[in-house]
């Protein structure tokens, strides 16, 4: 391998094998042989500028790690960085919105769990367990038992027990608003009202007794009688039809008494023979309008 030397006497630079390393060599230049004196070689000084580059860039890195270091300690960083904190959820609060909960709080029963299999919808035995399977049938409809007269009737006398029950009041009030003479008249007919039956008042008086304000208690003077009573129950029973509605059937009762002798007569005798509409007169057309029963009209 050859090898660069330089001449001890002249310094003259030349070239020799690497056999030749340690004998004395003759100088091309000055003819003098003399042990060659080895010069180093250009990797030499490129070691040097490597070493020196290496050490250039770790004092730079160092330098640039101080700085940091400053910045996030003790600087403006600290200060960002505490802020940030701050703001950030904790980790329990964020798991806690999440609706999770760490692994290592969870106990060994919980890890451990396994959810009960859902059957397969498509299997027989999902078919007959599962109650809310595809396959579930809905249940059969309930038969709605039909209303009878019966039971339009009891629903119409807790209406009228309930008129009962307010008519005191409407009495009371009704009698502040008579006159002295009109009071004691009045304070004896609805005394008589009270013990005897409403059949004994004529239409024209207890119409009177309706103008002065005492229309609850002329209803339910005739509701108590027609409860008490058979002759409206028949009537009613005919009139009746499952359209009809209970606030109506109490209006009926209420209202019954209240009409002539007459035409109570000739609509209990229509309904009971179902007499033609068109035979029938116009008093005992108009008794039936007043009552609420233009269906019976209609049908007949």
């Amino acid at each position: 391998m050859p090898i660069i030397v330089s001449c001890a006497g002249c310094t003259q630079r030349y070239v020799i094998h690497e056999s030749q390393t340690g004998q004395r060599v003759g100088c091309p230049a000055c003819r003098t042989p003399r042990a060659p004196k080895r010069e180093p070689l250009p990797t030499d000084g490129l070691k040097t500028l490597v070493v020196g580059l290496f050490v250039g860039a770790a004092f730079l890195f160092a330098l640039t790690a101080t700085g940091v270091m400053w910045w996030v300690v003790v600087g403006p960083g600290s200060k960002r960085l505490a802020v940030g904190r701050e703001q950030a959820p904790p980790t329990e609060v964020a798991r806690a919105k999440a609706g999770t909960e760490p692994d290592s709080k969870r106990t060994v029963a919980e890890k451990t769990k396994i959810e009960p299999k859902q059957p397969d919808p498509q299997s027989p035995v999902a078919k007959k367990s599962d109650a809310d399977g595809p396959d579930r049938k809905p249940p059969p409809p309930k038969e709605l038992k039909p209303r009878t007269f019966i039971d339009a009737w009891a629903a119409a006398i807790k209406i009228l027990d309930e008129q009962a029950a307010k008519e005191p009041e409407a009495r009371a009030k009704a009698m502040k608003l008579l006159t002295g003479d009109q009071a004691d008249v009045v304070a004896g007919i609805l005394e008589t009202l009270d013990d005897r039956a409403i059949e004994s008042y004529s239409p024209t008086e207890l119409a009177r007794l309706k103008n002065l304000g005492f229309s609850l208690t002329v209803g339910v003077a005739s509701a108590r009688e027609a409860v008490r009573g058979g002759e409206f129950c028949g009537v009613a029973q005919r009139l009746w039809h499952p359209g009809m509605s209970d606030s109506q059937l109490a209006f009926m009762a209420s209202y019954w008494y209240c009409l002539h002798v007459n035409q109570r007569t000739e609509v209990k005798f229509a309904v009971t023979k179902g007499t033609p509409t068109l035979e029938l007169d116009p008093s005992t057309g108009q008794a039936f309008m007043i009552l609420g029963c233009k269906k019976w009209l209609d049908d007949h």
